[in-house]
């Protein structure tokens, strides 16, 4: 059985506003879809720094030398009988290299450099969430021996690298947010100078036994359409400059960053978005336009 295509009564294909509509809203879906993909990428961002530093610290041993070697293969194994410590690892030197290249420009000066040697120590997460060990009682443990060590707690600058991430992210959700409800602003103000218009042909269609719901339904149909058709092509363009835009990222070898802003929960964003919008405007659109007609009437 084959279903009929819908067709308008109504001749919105003769109004300006259905040429430029389109437009309109590519243009505003495209940067809803951008704000959107950023608050995205900021929120997976945070999640993998969070899950990979939460129960992590780290230990520097200053360069002495050459005395430092021995220094931190002594406090591995001093560090092996603490209470609370899963287990702890020194960086080795290439991991060192990758590290401290993109900051310095390359790797032919590091070895003349008085680079620290780093241990990487790894806590029980039940034991660090009791208090029996964190970053002020492994350096009281090591201290008198080695006084001259520095132990960071990565959960300190975990939780201000968590605040400035929630920052963007909320900006870019807002700012998201704020382009979609134009955008559905826009198309319900366009649509309502549409039923002006058009009430001529809308007090005829009355008169011949039309039902508000039915001319509801021009209206509605036209601008879900016109909606899809924009939020479409928005999209798309959105998703082609956040594309190169994750490629340039991933090249620049930023050690904060990741190597691509792109997930598959963008992928899903791009895909749904565009029915979404169509789906909230024909919803608002009928609402919208039902009262018009009954108040007109």
């Amino acid at each position: 059985m084959q279903i009929p295509a819908f067709k308008a009564d109504l001749p919105f294909d003769q109004e300006d506003a259905n040429r430029y509509l389109p437009w309109i809203i590519a243009v505003m879906t495209a940067l809803t879809t951008f704000m959107l993909a950023l608050g995205l990428s900021f929120s997976g961002f945070f999640m993998d720094y969070h899950s990979d530093f939460e129960y992590r610290m780290q230990i520097q041993v200053p360069y002495a030398d050459g005395e430092e070697q021995g220094q931190a293969e002594a406090i591995l194994e001093r560090l092996s009988k603490i209470e609370g410590i899963e287990r702890a690892a020194p960086v080795s030197s290439s991991a060192m290299q990758d590290i401290l290249s993109p900051w310095l420009g390359g790797t032919d000066v590091i070895d003349l450099l008085p680079v620290p040697k780093v241990i990487d120590v790894w806590m029980e997460p039940d034991a660090y969430d009791a208090g029996t060990v964190n970053a002020a009682t492994v350096h009281d443990a090591l201290k008198t021996s080695y006084p001259t060590i520095v132990v960071d707690d990565y959960r300190a600058w975990v939780k201000d690298f968590n605040a400035i991430t929630n920052t963007v992210k909320r900006i870019a959700y807002g700012l998201g947010s704020i382009m979609l409800l134009a955008a559905v602003i826009v198309v319900l103000l366009i649509t309502r100078a549409s039923v002006q218009l058009h009430f001529p042909i809308v007090r005829l269609l009355h008169r011949m036994g039309a039902q508000d719901h039915y001319i509801t339904k021009q209206f509605q149909v036209n601008a879900a359409v016109l909606t899809l058709k924009g939020a479409f092509f928005g999209v798309i363009a959105a998703a082609i400059f956040y594309y190169i835009l994750s490629a340039v990222v991933g090249g620049m070898n930023i050690p904060i960053m990741p190597d691509t802003l792109l997930s598959g929960l963008h992928a899903v964003l791009f895909l749904l978005l565009p029915l979404l919008m169509s789906m909230v405007v024909a919803g608002a659109t009928y609402l919208n336009v039902l009262g018009m007609l009954r108040r007109l009437h």
